[in-house]
C-alpha cells in the first residue's frame, strides 16, 4: 500500500508552436503557463492514480526574439530552450531530441503538448517501449474552416500506442490570460461603416 501513494515523477516538453496554435484555436491569446502546469499535474495524477512530481518542464520555441518572453516562461516553471529560428523544423528536432534523451529509469510519464504528434512518433515509441507512460495534451476541437489539429493520422498513431489524451480545451477557462485577438482581420465595433 505504501508504494501507491508514492510520488511518480514526470517530464512535461511543451511544442511551443503547436501549444499557441492550439490556444489560438479556441480563443486564447495569453496563456497561463503556471496553470498549465497545474492542469497537467491534476490529470496525470488522476489518470495514474498516484501523486506526481515534475521532474522537468521544457518549453521548446523557434521564435524569433525569444528573449521577449523568456522571463515569463521561466517564471512559470519551465527550462526555456531556444533554436535557430531561421533553420526550418529546429525545434522539432530539439523537441525530438529531448524525447529520446530523457532518462527513463526516473520517469513514470512523459507530457507532450502538441497537436503534431507524427513530428515524434518515433522518439514517442521509443520511450513507451522503455515503459514511460505516454500523454499528449492537445485539444481536439476543429477549427472555424474545419481543419483539426489533430489529425486523423495522429489520433490513429496515439490509440494504437495506447498515449493518453489530455483535451487542454475543457480547461479553457483556467488557462486563459487574454482573449485571442486576431490582428489580421478589422474589428468589429457594432458600428455600420457602409
Amino acid at each position: 500500500m505504501q508504494d501507491a501513494l508514492e510520488p511518480k515523477k514526470i517530464g512535461i516538453i511543451v511544442d511551443s508552436a503547436s501549444f499557441h496554435n492550439l490556444m489560438r484555436i479556441i480563443g486564447i491569446g495569453q496563456v497561463n503557463l503556471q496553470k498549465l502546469l497545474e492542469v497537467i499535474n491534476r490529470e496525470v495524477s488522476e489518470m495514474i492514480q498516484a501523486p506526481v512530481i515534475v521532474a522537468f518542464a521544457r518549453y521548446i520555441t523557434a521564435a524569433e526574439n525569444p528573449n521577449r518572453f523568456k522571463k515569463r516562461v521561466t517564471f512559470a516553471g519551465f527550462d526555456f530552450i531556444s533554436t535557430a529560428p531561421d533553420v526550418e523544423d529546429s525545434d522539432d528536432d530539439e523537441v525530438n531530441r529531448q524525447i529520446v534523451l530523457t532518462n527513463q529509469d526516473s520517469l513514470a510519464a512523459l507530457i507532450v503538448v502538441t497537436a503534431d504528434v507524427l513530428d515524434y512518433a518515433k522518439s514517442l515509441e521509443i520511450k513507451r517501449s522503455q515503459n514511460v507512460q505516454i500523454f499528449i495534451a492537445t485539444i481536439t476541437a476543429d477549427e472555424s474552416n474545419g481543419h483539426a489539429p489533430l489529425s486523423m493520422h495522429s489520433r490513429i498513431i496515439m490509440a494504437e500506442n495506447q498515449y493518453i489524451l489530455i483535451d487542454l480545451e475543457k480547461y479553457k477557462k483556467d488557462l486563459l490570460v487574454t482573449e485571442w485577438v486576431d490582428l489580421a482581420r478589422p474589428h468589429v465595433t457594432g458600428m455600420d461603416t457602409n
